[in-house]
């Protein structure tokens, strides 16, 4: 291929790009391929001119060093970096914060389209337009020195060729004095040909900077004659307006003999990417003053707070990490979180980091172990972060040790278990004479009808089926004895584990327990209990515990109230949702309005004789399991505890935050 023809070069890793842009490049212009950044600079060497534009595929590796390094050779050359829509805003950062880029940057995250052909075209026409400036400019080079009829000839021919270049041209003498200038030039120094002309072009600089442009006159002077511009640098120039300005300024003698015969000075206005790269460094000491405050303010923090961004690594830790840990804060960034953490934990809060790049906040509890074999437990809190087209590029994490806590719960659940205890005990002690009145009777039947039988027995007429249906009444009653001394000794039993129950089946027990005390008072207690009703998991007994206080708390408010036809109902259902309902609703006097927030309240009691507790165990029990419990009046007459109760066995923390309200 020949050095003059346009060509572009397309870096892409996987080579799957190739064909889709083949098609949307201009006629006429060649698409090459490499694989790598080594490649491309061979590509060029071996081409003997920069390529017209330079593509960077979406598989390539890190873009911007690609870039980098096309600039390096040649600010000249047009980058095209093929991104998706999900990096499109964190490379456009990450552009404007990198060093040693023009101003030629294009990213694209949209489809391979006509759209994107248009911007081939456009960068081949202005790599092409450079491309031909230069050329001119090398042939005036060129020619100056064959210009025999004077400085107003070289003048003239200069302004006809250059007014309408896109950078400032101008002419100096011996003398350093202006004598043509472009159209570009007038409008970067803001004056007009007559005030230009004739002026020296020191004059327009600050103190400071008129030092260092003579030192690159005399350093383009004392330099071996060439063919093309000399050094670059960049100057800082004050308009009228008082607006800084920064020029690229590059030198060239206008002869190739050793003695001065003047120069041609070429403005570059690169105001633009001198802010920009002056807004990157004040940007990245803001930063850094940033991350050191943060830093002073984490690591005071008792929780260990990091970054990770969504690749699932660390990019920031505060100091409760590496206490943790053992590691250095070097350590921890770019670590991935299951190397940190170990695959099994990794494994099991997976899903909850999931969620967090999902944009989700998340809260969960987990163990977590630590160098040295021991095992904390933590709650975690997930925060996503999101860039400003919404996209979750990380989130944040906080971790809290609530292993005390733990232990803690245990402690309180354990404590009240033993409260529950000392309750049912005292209850049953203040029911021991009904139990034993109840348990006279079947004894009292078993005797009478096994006396009976002996006298059958002895009767030498006694037909065998008398016999076996006197036995069977002798049974019957022997196991109703034995049913009320199991149902005494599972209340009164200590040790508890949530179990598998039946709601009817386990409220047809407690009523029957209840109804004991019941008959003796004349109180009626029914049953009303739905078909729907399923079956939960709890600890039996403290639910059993909860339901005979509002029982037996409903018994007392009546005895106190002489009326006809007193009774109890313990109505059972199962809403829509899966909650189960139980509430219990008496006959009674009802409750003061006045007194029904301060009900559930410890050492509260309407009662002469009451302690104020029941009804705040109660509570605290329902609480404990996830339920509800509220009380009201009856629109007729009398009260009603109702009581919600979820199917599953809440985790340990809700024991305690049932005892903090009690």
């Amino acid at each position: 291929m020949e050095a003059d023809n346009p060509y572009i070069i397309l870096v892409d890793t996987d080579r799957n790009s190739f064909e889709p842009l083949q098609l949307l490049i201009p006629e006429r212009v060649s698409l090459l391929q490499v694989s790598d950044r080594e490649g491309f600079q061979d590509l060029i060497k071996n081409q003997g001119n920069s390529p017209s534009t330079l593509i960077i595929s979406r598989s390539a590796d890190d873009p911007i060093q690609i870039a980098q390094q096309a600039h390096l050779l040649d600010t000249g050359i047009p980058v095209l970096i093929l991104t998706f829509p999900s990096q499109h805003q964190k490379l456009k950062q990450a552009l404007h914060f990198s060093p040693f880029l023009g101003s030629d940057i294009t990213l694209w995250s949209g489809d391979y389209d006509a759209e994107l052909g248009a911007i081939f075209q456009e960068m081949v026409k202005r790599a092409q337009q450079r491309k031909i400036f230069r050329g001119r400019m090398a042939a005036v080079q060129a020619d100056i020195p064959n210009l025999h009829e004077g400085q107003a000839r070289v003048t003239h021919y200069l302004d006809r060729l250059l007014d309408r270049a896109p950078v400032g041209v101008v002419t100096l003498n011996v003398d350093r004095r202006i004598v043509a200038v472009n159209r570009q030039a007038k409008n970067l120094l803001e004056s007009t040909e007559q005030e230009l002309l004739g002026q020296k072009l020191l004059d327009f600089f600050p103190d400071d900077e008129q030092k260092r442009l003579q030192s690159l006159f005399i350093q383009s002077d004392q330099n071996p004659p060439v063919s093309g511009p000399g050094p670059e640098q960049v100057y800082k120039l004050i308009t009228p307006q008082n607006d800084p300005l920064f020029l690229e300024i590059t030198v060239a003698p206008l002869s190739d003999t050793p003695s001065p015969q003047g120069a041609i000075v070429i403005f570059q206005d690169v105001t633009p990417r001198i802010q920009a790269e002056r807004e990157r460094i004040d940007a990245e000491l803001a930063l850094r003053n940033s991350e050191k405050q943060l830093r002073l303010i984490t690591d005071t923090v008792p929780a260990l707070i990091g970054y990770i961004d969504a690749d699932e690594r660390y990019r920031f830790n505060n100091r409760a990490y590496e206490d943790w840990f053992g590691w250095k804060r070097e350590q921890f960034y770019g670590q991935h979180i299951k190397d940190m953490l170990g695959e099994n934990v990794y494994e099991e809060i997976r899903p909850h980091v999931q969620s967090a790049l999902a944009g989700e906040w998340v809260e969960y509890e987990s163990e977590l172990p630590i160098p040295g074999g021991e095992t904390r437990f933590v709650r975690g809190t997930y925060v996503p972060d999101r860039s400003e087209d919404g996209t979750t590029i990380g989130f944040y994490t906080l971790l809290s040790d609530i292993t005390e806590q733990k232990k803690n719960q245990d402690q309180e659940r354990q404590r009240m278990l033993e409260f529950c205890h000392a309750s049912r005990l005292t209850t049953i002690g203040e029911m021991s004479s009904q139990l034993i009145h109840e348990l006279a009777q079947p004894l009292g039947a078993i005797a009478y009808y096994g006396s009976s039988c002996l006298r059958l027995m002895d009767n030498e007429g006694l037909e065998s089926k008398e016999l076996r249906r006197m036995t069977e009444s002798i049974q019957e009653q022997a196991d109703r004895a034995v049913q009320i001394m199991n149902r005494l000794r599972r209340f009164a039993r200590k040790e508890v584990t949530p179990t598998t129950f039946s709601l009817n089946e386990f409220v047809h027990g407690v009523v029957h327990f209840a109804n004991i005390e019941a008959r003796e008072t004349g109180i009626t207690i029914l049953e009303d209990l739905g078909e729907g009703a399923g079956s939960l998991i709890a600890d039996r007994v403290l639910i059993e515990q909860a339901l005979l206080n509002l029982i037996r708390n409903s018994i007392q408010a009546m005895i106190e109230y002489e009326n006809a036809g007193q009774t109890i109902t313990v109505q059972t259902w199962e809403d829509s949702e899966g909650t189960l309902h139980v509430s219990v609703t008496d006959s009674g006097p009802g409750l003061p309005d006045s007194l029904l927030e301060k009900l559930f309240e410890p050492f509260f009691t309407t009662k002469k004789s009451g302690t104020g507790m029941g009804l705040a165990i109660t509570k605290s029990i329902i609480d404990s399991h996830g339920g509800s419990l509220t009380a009201y009046n009856n629109i007729n007459k009398g009260a009603t505890f109702a009581l919600t109760l979820e199917k599953e066995f809440p985790p340990l923390e809700g024991y305690t935050q049932a005892l903090s309200g009690s």
